[in-house]
C-alpha cells in the first residue's frame, strides 16, 4: 500500500518573476520596458540577426585566445619559388630570429623559434620570466 503523491497546480500567477523597467542594453538603443531580472535587451532586439553585434565581443576574444593557444601562424603569399625569411620569435620577451623557408602554396608556418618550438619549452620560459619578474 502506497501513499499517492499529489503534485501541486501551477496557476499564472504562482513562480512569476516581478518586471522591472529596464533599458536596452543594445548599443544606441535607449528603450525603456518592463524586463525581468536578467534580461537585458528590449524584444526588437532580442531576435537571433541582432546576436552577431551583441556577441562581437565574445567572438573577438574567443578568436584571440584560440590564435594564442596555436603553434602555427598562417602567411598569406604569392611566391612561385621557395623563399627563405627572417621572423622573431612570437613568444612574448624572447628576441631570438629564425629562419622560415616559404613554400608556393603552402601557408601555415611555426610561430615560434627552434628553442621554443615545443609547448612545454614554452611554458617552461614564461615560468622563468615570471619567477625573474618577481624578484
Amino acid at each position: 500500500m502506497s501513499i499517492n503523491f499529489v503534485v501541486p497546480k501551477k496557476t499564472g500567477t504562482m513562480h512569476r518573476e516581478k518586471l522591472q523597467k529596464k533599458h536596452c542594453a543594445f548599443p544606441g538603443c535607449k528603450v525603456v520596458q518592463k524586463m525581468t531580472g536578467r534580461a537585458k535587451y528590449c524584444t526588437k532586439h532580442r531576435h537571433r540577426k541582432y546576436r552577431k553585434i551583441i556577441d562581437a565581443h565574445n567572438v573577438e576574444q574567443l578568436k584571440a585566445e584560440e590564435e594564442s593557444k596555436n603553434p602555427n601562424q598562417t602567411i598569406n603569399h604569392n611566391y612561385t619559388d621557395s623563399t627563405i625569411i627572417h621572423m622573431k620569435c612570437r613568444l612574448e620577451g624572447c628576441e631570438n630570429e629564425f629562419e622560415i623557408t616559404v613554400y608556393p602554396h603552402t601557408f601555415v608556418y611555426q610561430k615560434y623559434c627552434p628553442q621554443h618550438i615545443n609547448a612545454f619549452k614554452r611554458k617552461m620560459f614564461t615560468d622563468a620570466r615570471q619567477k625573474e619578474n618577481k624578484l
